[in-house]
């Protein structure tokens, strides 16, 4: 599950642990952190981690202060005691939660994904935004639009398959925002993102006491997701023995808490997506036939931008209307590139160019030269270009092979121009630190 973005505040850990939260969090391009508060108070945190060790006094001392000047910022207390009779007092004051002092960073992660995942289901019922706007003049679009519009208002699961970037999650919320579930929960989990060990405390939730740290009882995401829609993104990434859980709780319609011996019944919508070939996950063991057929009862694809070009202006323009920026035009050849362009990052990369432009362009025409100033990738990373290497191979690879290979060559120059750099790779891409691991493990590029 993609976090939201969010401050943070670091109070009372060493210099060194400081710079290894600081380091270890920047990787997380949501996260912003900080190590001293403002004097003038002007900057809002939604969270504060601070190292209390064991001194109680200490610690209700911070959470009354933070408390008082934000009521709804969540406390994080890293403490060298965990135990019940020391963490209720100070739950009871106000912190969420107390973790032990040398928590790893995937632990942590989870757990602030956790809190914002369940303040966004709370919220979510009496919350409809324009987050579900779905914008396309192609054929291939307006299909999708009238398939959306017939599935919505069942309660069939779908299964939505697409590259990186094309919106399945814009989908899925259509679906929900179409659907008697509209002013219900709408729950995200991205299996990609979630540790193996801790996706089934995630999904289902704990007893307190289940496990060391379980200070009290947690209600998992599909728990959360109840008379509402849990989104299952990434669904393809998801191990193999948590495909045999998941089976089991869609087949019986209950789940169990970890920890608990009391089956909870539920009722959810289930939509999944994924970037992957799942016939050919299964084909290669990597994915359950028995889940697929229970999550694929309504199939919908989402093309690729560079298959859909009738798209490109209009999006173009509606990107810069939701973000409130000066409306540019594009110039005739400005216009040419874009259509030309392969749009690796497809939809996401658009919105990130208008952005961009906005940032750096101040003329109210955009050239093409100017266009590429900002992004030089345009005049090389084409579909002629493309065509053009698939034609050279045309009587050696399949259209995957040829499409894998354009992939990696691609991969490969961002890795030499990026000098390795993930998090950089990422952002030029216009795709997640999750999706280029696997990637570039697939190509066997380091």
């Amino acid at each position: 599950m993609k976090p939201f973005p969010a401050n943070i505040l670091l109070v009372g850990f060493s210099e060194a642990r400081a710079q290894y939260l600081c380091e270890a969090l920047a990787n997380q391009p949501d996260y912003k952190v900080f190590t001293e508060e403002p004097g003038d108070e002007s900057r809002r945190f939604e969270f504060v981690f601070a190292e209390i060790g064991s001194d109680e006094r200490t610690a209700l001392s911070i959470v009354e202060r933070f408390k008082a000047l934000d009521p709804n910022i969540k406390i994080i207390l890293f403490s060298s005691i965990i135990s019940l009779s020391f963490a209720v007092p100070l739950v009871r004051a106000g912190a969420w939660t107390v973790v032990p002092s040398q928590i790893t960073i995937n632990e942590l992660i989870h757990e602030i994904t956790s809190i914002q995942t369940a303040q966004n289901a709370e919220s979510s019922s009496s919350r409809r935004t324009r987050s579900s706007i779905m914008v396309g003049e192609s054929e291939g679009m307006q299909q999708l639009m009238r398939d959306i519009k017939k599935a919505a208002p069942t309660n069939a699961r779908v299964l939505i398959t697409g590259e990186n970037g094309v919106g399945k999650e814009l989908v899925a919320r259509a679906l929900h925002d179409g659907s008697v579930r509209a002013d219900k929960p709408f729950v995200e989990v991205n299996c990609a993102a979630i540790p193996r060990e801790l996706i089934e405390s995630e999904l289902f939730g704990y007893e307190k006491g289940a496990f060391t740290g379980a200070i009290k009882q947690k209600k998992g995401l599909i728990e959360l997701a109840h008379t509402g829609t849990l989104f299952l993104d990434e669904i393809g990434d998801m191990a193999l023995d948590t495909q045999v859980k998941v089976l089991r709780v869609l087949q019986e319609n209950q789940f169990m808490r970890v920890g608990g011996d009391v089956p909870i019944p539920f009722d959810v919508r289930i939509i999944s997506a994924t970037n992957k070939n799942l016939r050919d996950e299964i084909e290669n063991g990597r994915f359950r036939k028995d889940l697929f057929f229970r999550i694929n009862v309504i199939p919908l694809h989402i093309l690729p931008l560079r298959e859909r070009v009738e798209d490109i202006l209009p999006l173009f323009a509606y990107f810069q209307q939701i973000n409130n920026f000066a409306m540019k035009t594009l110039s005739p050849g400005a216009e040419e590139l874009m259509r030309n362009y392969i749009w690796p990052g497809n939809v996401r990369e658009l919105n990130n160019l208008v952005e961009r432009i906005s940032a750096m362009i101040p003329e109210s025409e955009i050239e093409a030269e100017r266009l590429l100033q900002i992004s030089p990738g345009m005049s090389t990373q084409t579909i002629t270009t493309m065509n053009s290497r698939g034609a050279q191979t045309e009587n050696k690879n399949t259209l995957r092979e040829r499409m894998d290979g354009f992939e990696s060559e691609v991969l490969q120059n961002s890795w030499e121009e990026c000098k390795g750099n993930i998090s950089e790779m990422a952002r030029q891409l216009s795709t997640d630190r999750a999706n280029l691991h696997r990637k570039l493990r697939k190509y066997g590029i380091h």
